[in-house]
């Protein structure tokens, strides 16, 4: 029973939403940044396959633009981490110039979030097809 439990508690948290933000410097926008708002909703299944949503939100020069990826994945109980890899877009803007979205991939871990009792953190590093690397940290934390 206690087995049962602990595998409900962490479908639980798996399938909170989770929320991030970063800031990176770039040489295409005429502030020379680029913000990213992040939205992760992920399913977490039986057999330990995930499947969900990622919503992006970029800002370039002031200006949004959203997208919407299909995100499927797997979890490891043994160290609490989720093997994440983007699918299919869906519902995205176009961006200006010759930018494009990227798809990524990448293994994030599960944490207790130190500052708030209760509350989870997952981060880990992301590649992605535009050939970046990047540190990713989501937080099921509402402010």
């Amino acid at each position: 029973m206690a087995a049962s439990a602990n595998a409900q508690l962490l479908k639980e948290i798996v399938e909170r939403k989770w929320t991030g933000s970063s800031v990176q410097d770039v040489n295409f926008t005429n502030n020379g940044k680029v913000y990213l708002d992040q939205t992760l909703q992920l399913s977490l299944n039986d057999d330990q396959t995930i499947n969900g949503t990622c919503t992006t939100i970029m800002k370039l020069d002031y200006k949004s633009y959203t997208c919407r990826i299909n995100v499927t994945g797997t979890f490891n109980r043994e160290n609490l981490s989720i093997f994440i890899q983007d699918g299919d877009q869906s519902g995205c803007d176009p961006l200006p110039g010759d930018l494009h979205w990227c798809k990524g991939w990448g293994t994030l871990r599960l944490f207790k979030d130190r500052d708030h009792p209760g509350y989870y953190i997952l981060k880990g590093n992301v590649d992605d097809d535009c050939g970046g690397k990047s540190f990713m940290e989501f937080g099921d934390f509402v402010k």
